[in-house]
């Protein structure tokens, strides 16, 4: 496949998560599964070629010395789903001689047009997150309020991606050997890596606004639901 068909190809993945923001429930929601369906093609009809754009890279998503748990624990799910994986580097920010805070890099790693699949779902779904909590803001409610409703809303979000994660790995699912290739370049790549794992768990401190923000997660479309527990994650660092 040439670029400019690659571009053609993330283009349209990118024009189907913008209509997945539509008010129409229906379009919405088809217009997501739309998105997948295509990656998944395309992951399909290159499996059998080796060009630059199948090999296995990684590349910054987000530098900062702090992220909510649930942020990691929805990023999670989402880099999994576009067959992707995700690890932390952990540096230290300084100001001459003296060594500052920790300073987080979070790295995505995949193939090209799989990252940048993962970076267009992740930063619709934080941006949609952020909006429904800003409408909880304008009701006069707190911080920890608003965190525990962000915290509810992704995790809702994030069961509904692993359904779409069992799916794809379900027997007799086209998907299923590109989910097992793709999961065993990523973890060959990590064995060049020094890396170590770390449990991320959230804790909520208003149960009452982890649950409005849980029922208020459906009115974010995606083409599967599914409802879980509280989710948590193994992160893999980098230190």
């Amino acid at each position: 496949m040439s670029t400019e068909e690659l571009n053609k190809t993330i283009d349209t993945i990118k024009k189907l998560f913008a209509l997945g923001q539509s008010p129409n429930e229906s379009e919405a929601s088809l217009a997501i599964a739309k998105a997948h369906q295509l990656l998944v093609k395309y992951n399909l009809d290159i499996a059998s070629i080796q060009t630059e754009e199948t090999n296995i890279i990684s590349e910054e998503f987000s530098k900062t010395s702090r992220q909510a748990p649930w942020k990691t624990i929805l990023l999670q799910n989402i880099v999994e789903v576009n067959f992707c994986g995700i690890y932390k580097s952990v540096q230290y920010s300084t100001k001459g001689s003296i060594r500052q805070a920790k300073v987080y890099t979070t790295k995505i790693v995949g193939k090209k047009h799989n990252i940048v699949a993962a970076v267009a779902m992740a930063e619709y779904l934080f941006e949609a997150i952020d909006r429904l909590a800003d409408e909880i803001k304008g009701t006069g409610q707190g911080r920890s309020f608003v965190a525990s409703y962000k915290s509810g809303v992704a995790d809702n979000l994030s069961s509904r991606l692993y359904a779409m994660i069992k799916r794809d790995k379900a027997e007799g699912s086209e998907s299923k050997e590109l989910v097992v290739s793709s999961k065993a370049d990523i973890d060959n790549f990590f064995k060049t890596l020094d890396l170590k794992t770390k449990k991320v768990k959230q804790s909520v401190s208003d149960s009452e606004a982890y649950g409005h923000g849980r029922q208020d997660g459906d009115r974010i479309r995606l083409n599967q639901q599914l409802r879980g527990e509280t989710q948590s994650a193994t992160l893999a660092i980098n230190q």
